[in-house]
């Protein structure tokens, strides 16, 4: 696999309080970084300090005002080529449609990407498998509203490990877990780096970043 790569990285929102740039806030300000494969990488900084918005612009979620990003040699663009070469986010509060099962929301971004059947099946069978890899295997046919907030937070993360990604971007991954499940998703997160992937986690959780390989530290939009 390739490494990631952010050059010069800046999005801006109208608001107060922050280091302007012109008559707009930086919520990143001129953030590079190069995150190689088989890494599992901590994003650490206060509230408000940029790193849900980084995670975005690295997904293409949202769009740089400057800067580039690419995977090895390839320029991701667009939120079609990032989906492409594999970037994969797991956002903070999960993004899950309520009105569907936990079984029945892991495979949709698989789903949405082939038409033949036999892949069909297949991304139920990874469905499966990474609900069980979170431990809801037995709670896949229960609704999205009927699950607690942490059992929500472990579907999002299996629907990000079904997909298999390159790049696996986890914002606040472990803040809705008790301790059990919160040792279980660090472990499914350096599995993931271990098969060759590159992981970024944002998180407040200190102990969780003492565990990643490397820690990228943001306050007000900047590395520091």
């Amino acid at each position: 696999m390739s490494s990631l790569e952010a050059r010069g990285l800046r999005y801006r929102y109208p608001t107060t309080g922050r280091t302007t740039v012109g008559d707009r806030a930086a919520a990143i300000d001129d953030v590079s970084m190069s995150l190689a494969p088989g890494r599992l990488v901590a994003l650490t900084g206060p509230s408000g300090s940029g790193k849900t918005t980084l995670l975005w612009l690295l997904a293409k979620l949202l769009e740089p005002e400057v800067g580039t990003v690419r995977l090895g040699d390839t320029a991701v663009t667009d939120l079609s080529t990032a989906q492409r070469v594999g970037i994969a986010l797991v956002p903070q509060g999960n993004g899950l449609a309520a009105s569907l099962t936990a079984r029945e929301n892991v495979p949709l971004p698989l789903l949405a990407r082939t038409r033949r059947r036999r892949a069909q099946a297949a991304a139920g069978e990874r469905s499966d498998t990474a609900l069980d890899a979170v431990g809801l295997r037995e709670s896949g046919g229960h609704l999205i509203e009927e699950l607690s907030g942490g059992q929500q937070q472990r579907v999002a993360i299996a629907r990000g490990l079904a997909l298999a990604p390159a790049v696996l971007l986890a914002d606040e991954p472990t803040s809705e877990l008790d301790h059990g499940n919160r040792e279980r998703v660090l472990h499914l997160l350096r599995g993931v780096a271990e098969r060759g992937a590159t992981v970024l986690m944002a998180t407040h959780d200190p102990e969780a970043a003492a565990l990643a390989d490397a820690q990228i530290a943001l306050d007000e939009g900047r590395r520091v």
